[in-house]
């Protein structure tokens, strides 16, 4: 889906991945036209790992409805999947990896109808990870007092997530229908930076330090809904 997105008029995506509206990062995303909470944190990771083919639409909005302009955002993509089908079912899966970063990613959707009754189900999982990245910085300082500095840092970082959703209709007839829809999602980011810093004077070292930061950050998500 995210490299259907870079297709979508007035959307963009960046070197990063993250997708923009008319230039704009403040936004809103739903799901069949609701919130969900596989949205509200790692929406581009679940979007690398959704496949295309359980997507029926994607609608942009600029022009949010009043319930939304409280929240002063730019926009609502609005992510359409697939639902609908005759009696009988169909599914697909989907396996994707991405050189040096960005994967591997596996995602699937089905979908399932006999008479009044139908279930859609969505899931995947996708890992995205940032190999070592390294900079280098050297100074000379001349004048009186010359100095040398040398500093050296790198910085790598992993992602992890997935999510599952699913949906239960019951069509008594050509006017009523009710729907149950559960989802749930969670995700995992680890990141390393290092830097080492040396600086020389005439007579010798001045200063040295190393820094060192490990962090890590987990999420967990799930909403639930009763529609008719």
């Amino acid at each position: 889906v995210m490299e259907m997105m870079r297709k979508v008029p007035l959307l963009s995506v960046d070197g990063d991945d993250n997708i923009l509206l008319k230039g704009d990062a403040n936004y809103k995303i739903l799901i069949n036209g609701k919130p969900s909470s596989m949205m509200e944190r790692n929406a581009k990771d679940i979007l690398k790992s959704m496949p295309a083919s359980s997507i029926q639409n994607i609608e942009v909005i600029t022009n949010p409805p009043a319930k939304y302009d409280a929240e002063g955002i730019a926009g609502i993509i609005n992510i359409i999947t697939n639902k609908k089908v005759d009696n009988g079912y169909n599914g697909s899966l989907n396996v994707s990896h991405r050189f040096p970063s960005g994967g591997p990613g596996t995602g699937g959707s089905a979908t399932f109808k006999q008479g009044k009754l139908g279930i859609s189900a969505y899931g995947g999982a996708n890992l995205s990870e940032t190999p070592r990245i390294g900079n280098s910085v050297f100074r000379t300082s001349s004048g009186i007092n010359t100095t040398d500095l040398a500093q050296l840092s790198s910085r790598e970082s992993e992602n992890k997530n997935g999510y599952f959703g699913t949906e239960l209709s019951f069509e008594p007839d050509s006017l009523n229908l009710i729907t149950g829809q559960f989802n749930i999602n969670g995700n995992r980011n680890e990141s390393m930076n290092y830097q080492n810093s040396i600086l020389n004077g005439q007579d010798g070292l001045l200063q040295s330090y190393d820094l060192e930061s490990a962090n890590e950050g987990r999420g967990n998500g799930m909403d639930a809904a009763l529609n008719y």
